[in-house]
C-alpha cells in the first residue's frame, strides 16, 4: 500500500469509520478574492448624501465618505472584497478495490468581507463557517470532523 493510502487508512481508523463509510481527511479555512464584488454600498457611502443611509453625525459621515472613496479608487491594489469558507476533504474506500475516492465539501461561506478587517472578525467568521461545515457533514453521515479539526488546529499552532 502506498504512503497516501496508509495515511488515509490511519485517518479512517481514527475517525471510527467502517469500511466504505466516508470520513474527513482534512479541514481548511479558505480565503479567496470575491470575483463578483458589490460596490453599491461603497458608492452610496462615497456620495455626499449619507442621510439616506441613516448617518446623522456629519463627522462620521465625512470619515466614511473619505474611506469609501479611497476604497473605490484602490480596489485590487491595496484591498479587496473576499470570501471566507471552510472546506473538508472527505474520503471513502472504493468498494472492491484497494483505493479511496476523495470529495470536497464546503460551507456556504461569507462573501463581501473587506480584506482589511481585523483578525478577530475574520476568526469569528471562520468559526461560524466551521460550524456550518460540521452540520453539512453530519447531514451526510460523514465521520471524523473533530479529529480533522484537531489536526488542523495543531498544524497552525
Amino acid at each position: 500500500m502506498d504512503e497516501k493510502k496508509m495515511v488515509l487508512a490511519d485517518i479512517e481508523t481514527q475517525a471510527g469509520a467502517s469500511a466504505g463509510d466516508p470520513f474527513v481527511v482534512s479541514i481548511e479555512i479558505k480565503v479567496e478574492v470575491d470575483e463578483c464584488p458589490n460596490f453599491d454600498y461603497l458608492q452610496e457611502l462615497a456620495s455626499d448624501d449619507n442621510v439616506a443611509l441613516g448617518v446623522t453625525c456629519e463627522e462620521y459621515a465625512e470619515e466614511d465618505r473619505k474611506l469609501a472613496k479611497f476604497r473605490l479608487a484602490t480596489y485590487g491594489l491595496h484591498w479587496n472584497y473576499q470570501g471566507i469558507y471552510a472546506e473538508a476533504e472527505v474520503a471513502y474506500r472504493i468498494p472492491g478495490q484497494n483505493g479511496f475516492r476523495l470529495e470536497w465539501f464546503k460551507s456556504s461561506g461569507l462573501w463581501g468581507v473587506s480584506s482589511d478587517e481585523n483578525d478577530e472578525y475574520i476568526e469569528t467568521i471562520a468559526k461560524e463557517e466551521l460550524g456550518g461545515l460540521h452540520l453539512h457533514l453530519q447531514h451526510f453521515g460523514i465521520k471524523g470532523f473533530a479529529e480533522a479539526e484537531d489536526r488542523r488546529e495543531k498544524s497552525i499552532s
